[in-house]
């Protein structure tokens, strides 16, 4: 573990695994004295994508390098009809799948908004993908339906540990 600096008075407080808690009254400043490298990926989707029903189709995806990282994907479904819609986190064939969610729309003419999140550990650098599947064809929205926001489908990741 890393030392804290606890300042103005310069006293070095060593910090070790315990289940006790640590209470610190009436200090100006507390500084922790690494450097934290910190590792994140965001992907928005920048146009419409077409979700087939016959299987999972990419949405978008992130390439993500080894080590424990805590993704989360948003999803914004639209058609026509009424539908039903699932979103992944997954290795491109299925076969890991780190989180998903499912929705139903009962009425025509309304958006479907999922969001899921989980975490990932990579023994090297791959490929993760939001991906998604529908009881007919619809779309993934680049932007909300009604009010045009855009960034409403995207999938992030922030690296945990190495």
């Amino acid at each position: 573990m890393p030392d804290l600096i606890v300042s103005p008075t310069v006293q070095t407080l060593t910090v070790t695994e315990t289940s006790q808690s640590l209470t610190v009254d009436a200090l100006p400043a507390l500084t922790i004295n690494q450097t934290i490298p910190i590792s994140y990926g965001n992907a928005v989707l920048t146009s419409n994508v077409s979700v087939q029903s016959s299987q999972f189709s990419t949405i978008t995806s992130l390439n993500l390098t080894a080590g424990t990282w805590m993704i989360w994907g948003e999803v914004e479904f639209y058609h026509t009809l009424a539908f039903v819609a699932a979103a992944r986190i997954s290795n491109l064939l299925g076969t890991n799948v780190y989180c998903g969610a499912e929705g139903t729309v009962r009425a025509a003419g309304y958006s479907l908004h999922l969001s899921i999140s989980g975490t990932v550990t990579l023994a090297s650098a791959d490929t993760v993908y939001l991906m998604g599947k529908a009881d007919a064809i619809i779309t993934a929205r680049a932007a909300t339906n009604v009010n045009g926001i855009a960034g409403c489908t995207s999938l992030k990741a922030f690296k945990l540990s190495a």
